[in-house]
């Protein structure tokens, strides 16, 4: 069964949800700002770092952890009209001071718009027209093809 970019747009779309109401992670200590990132965490692992402006949520990026010092990149959304501005890193970038170390997931899991993340990321790039590529590839992308 194949699953389309919107439908994984909508799964995702589910870490923006309030402390305590995502599906599979249960309760959570942390509070929503009005701006700014919510570090919202679970007492099963998972810690949510969530980007808000003006109350609402715009970007989340879940890491799960085992010993609290060390921490993998389990999911990251943004809203489809706040992508390429840099709430993902501003996430990372936080997760990345609380934890000594955070890893992105194992390579067979990641999509090929995860793979252009991580290697941006790695590279000290800005993520932009890579990820671009690879969600074309993937048929995924709801923005026309740049010429290049």
């Amino acid at each position: 069964m194949s699953t389309s970019g919107d439908d994984v747009s909508e799964y995702l779309s589910v870490y923006l949800g309030d402390p305590g109401r995502v599906p599979g992670i249960g309760p959570e200590r942390g509070r929503r700002p009005l701006d700014g990132i919510a570090r919202l965490k679970s007492p099963h692992g998972s810690v949510r770092y969530v980007w808000y402006e003006a109350g609402r949520p715009l970007a989340a990026l879940q890491v799960v952890t085992r010993d609290g010092r060390h921490a993998t990149i389990a999911n990251v959304y943004t809203t489809p009209s706040h992508r390429r501005r840099g709430l993902a890193d501003a996430l990372l970038e936080r997760a990345r001071r609380d934890f000594g170390a955070v890893a992105h997931a194992e390579e067979g899991s990641l999509s090929a718009a995860g793979r252009a993340w991580r290697d941006q990321r790695s590279e000290g790039r800005r993520l932009d027209a890579d990820i671009e590529k690879a969600l074309h590839e993937e048929g995924r992308s709801r923005y026309p093809r740049r010429a290049r």
